[in-house]
């Protein structure tokens, strides 16, 4: 009967173990997504400001762009163009460009 206990502890302490290692795996992974839920949330509660500053970029892209040939050089090379006229039926603030071939509208006010 003592070499029956023996085999039947050592396999529970053996189960036990993987049990408190799969513990310690399962809680660092918990932590890390976590911490990425964290960040995530940070940058999502800060986006308005930071369309704000996008939109305030933009616009003073579009009024230095005709002034400064450099800028001009650079945007044509990134193939980004600046135009007067936003296209029919934007609103009244223009995207961010998804890609550096989307041509920037300025912001304007809307029409009275």
């Amino acid at each position: 009967m003592r070499a029956l206990q023996f085999w039947i502890l050592l396999l529970g302490s053996s189960f036990v173990s993987i049990l408190m290692i799969k513990q310690i795996f399962l809680s660092r992974d918990l932590n890390k997504e976590q911490r990425l839920l964290v960040e995530t949330q940070e940058t999502v509660s800060t986006g308005s400001a930071w369309e704000k500053a996008w939109q305030k970029l933009a616009l003073n892209i579009y009024q230095v762009g005709p002034q400064d040939p450099g800028l001009v050089e650079l945007l044509k090379r990134e193939n980004v163009g600046i135009h007067s006229n936003p296209p029919a039926g934007a609103g009244s603030a223009p995207a961010t460009p998804a890609s550096s071939k989307t041509p920037v509208a300025p912001l304007h006010s809307a029409a009275p």
